[in-house]
């Protein structure tokens, strides 16, 4: 099972907050059990060297090819909303993780195939829970 990590690419001077590095540790964690197949998102110099058309293909080609979408919303992020919304429209189901101090838009929360969690530190049963689910299909 294939999941494709929206959400702040991890650099040197970044500041990412706890939960959201915790987040991508927990999906590190299931990937090394072999429940999941992903990369850590790392800069990716092919994807940062490409103008906006392609990068945009590059994004979109990436989700396409994920069976799902796990992405970590922070507020004032444009990336992840939009990411979300891609993989919506082309069928793959997304779990989006927030924080309580979030506030999510509705027209995020309310695309098809979205399921939206708050961060917990039981986070690793939930991914499971949600990569396992079935495809529940078109709405």
């Amino acid at each position: 099972m294939s999941v494709y990590i929206a959400g702040p690419v991890v650099r040197q001077k970044s500041s990412i907050p706890r939960w959201v590095v915790s987040l991508y540790d927990d999906l590190m964690q299931l990937r090394s059990m072999g429940i999941i197949e992903t990369r850590y998102p790392h800069p990716d110099r092919f994807l940062d060297d490409l103008g906006p058309k392609d990068f945009a293909a590059g994004i979109m080609r990436r989700i396409r090819e994920a069976d799902n979408v796990v992405a970590a919303f922070l507020p004032g992020d444009p990336s992840v909303p939009v990411e979300t919304a891609m993989a919506s429209f082309f069928g793959k189901r997304v779990l989006l993780v927030h924080n309580e101090a979030s506030n999510l838009p509705r027209v995020l929360t309310g695309l098809r195939l979205v399921t939206v969690r708050r961060w917990e530190p039981d986070m690793p049963r939930r991914i499971m829970e949600f990569v396992k689910r079935e495809y529940p299909g078109p709405r």
